[in-house]
């Protein structure tokens, strides 16, 4: 990712980065253990998204005023997880997303 939070991958070809799904606004980038799921803070929004790492069934699975930050997934990729903090608020509040859509 770039200082302007834009999603980019190496492009085998040039070997110079390259926008990766449409060059998404996003910050904190949690891949799945098996590859196949993406999770993402959107920037400046700071919710949390996920996706396919084809870009395909992405959900938004937090709204405002919610601000997360670190997603991760655990280890059989059945759920994400990430810090969040309710804006105006100081101390973070460990949350847990389950998205049961995924299979």
């Amino acid at each position: 990712m770039s200082f302007r939070g834009e999603m980019q991958r190496l492009d085998p070809a040039s070997g110079r980065p390259a926008p990766y799904l449409g060059g998404l606004s996003a910050a904190d980038l949690a891949v799945s253990a098996d590859g196949r799921w993406l999770a993402w803070v959107a920037f400046p929004e700071a919710t949390l998204w996920r996706s396919r790492a084809d870009g395909s069934d992405r959900l938004q699975l937090t709204v405002p005023p919610l601000s997360v930050n670190l997603p991760r997934f655990s280890p059989d990729g059945a759920a994400s997880c990430s810090s969040a903090v309710p804006r105006g608020r100081r101390q973070l509040d460990p949350g847990r997303v389950r998205d049961r859509r995924r299979s």
